[in-house]
């Protein structure tokens, strides 16, 4: 990993390397353990722990790998005016590049500029309060795989900046942090996302709305957005297209983190649980606040609180890129 635009000193010093040009000064990483039984997740831990980092040239720092599950976090982008402080410190901190001149224009705009004192601009008094009252009073952010990212209420926002949430604390038993707990989900650009390779990498699809039949022709309305206090149904067809699983996993609309409910470890399933089948090999899985009679397979959610669904693939099958596979919808339970 090099600074973009970097050469070495002679052709053969980087031979037998495979080389990535970074745009930015700092990098972070999301790595996964991969693992066969939800009840050892010790092979994950180890894989993970495997890895070595070291310099190009020059002696290596022993590794340090912290394990921070049951440590509060807070790593989530603020949700008032001091998003932009936050931006401006990774103006100032990070190269000047030419790679999206617009998103500069608009910041500058705003009185962020690289080498230059952060200070709203003249007579933008009340424009500039609008993050820090309006956002407040949002019911939830905009779904975080939105390409588009809008505000949460409307409103103005700087171009391609990422929605804001709030941050929280994190709670569970896996033996390194999970990225769905400190970062918003699927929001890096890694190999694996992009990929079009069977077998390879992973493949997410994601929900935040449930299926409303009475609107179902009805285009203007996709359906109402997922709530804790609600109960939901979810079919998977038989045989999801992944070689080594498939997993379903509940996010907190409002933080992105996965949802906390009490006396649950995580808010997922997977084809590692002991997953109760239909009689056609279909999967029906159960959300809400309280187990529905009968209900096998089913995840707790909390009352007071929206959230969305990521349904995730890894080693997808061809079934998923020819979309002969298709999840159902989330499905609210009718009350008696």
């Amino acid at each position: 990993m090099v600074p973009d635009g970097q050469e070495p000193e002679n052709e053969s010093d980087w031979d037998g390397y495979y080389v990535y040009r970074s745009r930015t000064n700092g990098i972070y990483f999301l790595l996964r353990g991969l693992f066969t039984s939800v009840d050892d997740l010790s092979p994950g831990v180890e894989s993970v722990e495997s890895i070595r980092f070291r310099p190009l040239s020059g002696d290596a720092a022993d590794m340090q790998y912290v394990r921070t599950s049951d440590t509060p976090v807070n790593a989530l982008f603020p949700r008032d005016a001091s998003f932009f402080d936050a931006l401006d410190a990774f103006i100032q901190s990070d190269r000047a590049d030419s790679t999206d001149p617009y998103t500069h224009g608009v910041l500058a705009a705003l009185g962020i500029r690289q080498g230059q004192t952060f200070a709203p601009p003249r007579g933008s008094g009340n424009s500039w309060a609008w993050p820090r009252r309006q956002r407040g009073r949002c019911p939830r952010p905009s779904p975080p795989s939105s390409t588009a990212n809008p505000t949460p209420c409307g409103g103005p926002a700087a171009s391609g900046s990422p929605t804001p949430r709030p941050s929280r604390t994190t709670s569970g038993t896996h033996s390194s942090t999970r990225s769905s707990a400190t970062v918003p989900p699927a929001t890096p650009t890694s190999t694996p996302k992009p990929s079009a390779v069977v077998g390879a990498g992973a493949k997410y699809a994601n929900a935040y709305r449930d299926r409303d039949h009475d609107h179902d022709h009805d285009h203007d309305h996709d359906g109402n957005l997922l709530r804790g206090e609600d109960t939901y149904t979810i079919d998977l067809p038989a045989d999801p297209p992944a070689q080594l699983f498939w997993s379903l996993t509940l996010y907190d609309a409002e933080t992105a983190a996965e949802v906390d409910a009490e006396d649950q470890t995580f808010s997922s399933l997977n084809g590692m649980n002991d997953i109760v089948f239909n009689d056609n090999r279909s999967i029906t899985l159960h959300t809400g606040p309280e187990r529905p009679a009968g209900a096998a397979n089913w995840i707790k959610t909390v009352p007071g609180r929206g959230w969305f669904a990521i349904i995730r693939f890894y080693g997808p099958e061809e079934a998923f890129f020819d979309r002969q596979y298709t999840p159902g919808d989330f499905e609210k339970a009718v009350s008696a």
